[in-house]
């Protein structure tokens, strides 16, 4: 983390939904809750505040986004129950502590138990996150996967040291990055 970057807060608290409303009717592929969660308005103190009131950086930024260990924990997830449909995405690419320097490429490993294709998108720029003068850009690839062979993706193409299984994305640019999604 740097010392000019800014410091956001907010809140979820999620609660148990009352059993009458457990029921209620959901769009085809969409399962049932029994909680929901109400979330804070969005704090955001410069840094130059932090700075007047004997703050600073106590994290350092790490370049792995997600190592698996926690399953899909960190992942936004949406028609799990309905494998032709499933997506899960996440925003930790958009905070600076996970994001990578000008010039790195986004890389991960996946292993399936069947073969199968797996859609990678890159979202750059949603809602205006960085310049709300650029448009927001949206880089896809079809990976395909075979079963039980670990692939290595990777958002440019591979280069030397790179394994040879590995396929390659568009190369989003991964300072402008806002949102990394994969889809069945």
């Amino acid at each position: 983390m740097r010392g000019d970057d800014p410091f956001f807060a907010f809140a979820n608290v999620t609660y148990d939904l009352p059993e009458r409303y457990r029921g209620i009717a959901m769009p085809p592929g969409q399962g049932g809750t029994d909680s929901f969660t109400i979330s804070s308005r969005e704090l955001i103190v410069p840094a130059t505040a932090i700075a007047a009131a004997g703050g600073r950086p106590t994290e350092a930024a790490d370049r792995l986004v997600d190592d698996g260990s926690h399953g899909w924990r960190d992942w936004d997830q949406v028609n799990w129950g309905h494998p032709p449909l499933w997506r899960a995405w996440t925003r930790k690419v958009k905070d600076p502590a996970w994001r990578g320097p000008e010039g790195a490429a986004l890389v991960f490993d996946i292993r399936c138990q069947a073969a199968n294709r797996l859609l990678v998108e890159f979202e750059t720029n949603g809602w205006g996150a960085f310049d709300a003068a650029q448009p927001a850009v949206s880089y896809n690839a079809v990976v395909p996967l075979q079963a039980a062979a670990t692939a290595r993706v990777t958002s440019r193409s591979p280069g030397p040291g790179v394994v040879r299984n590995a396929v390659s994305c568009p190369a989003a640019p991964l300072r402008r990055l806002h949102r990394w999604l994969v889809s069945g």
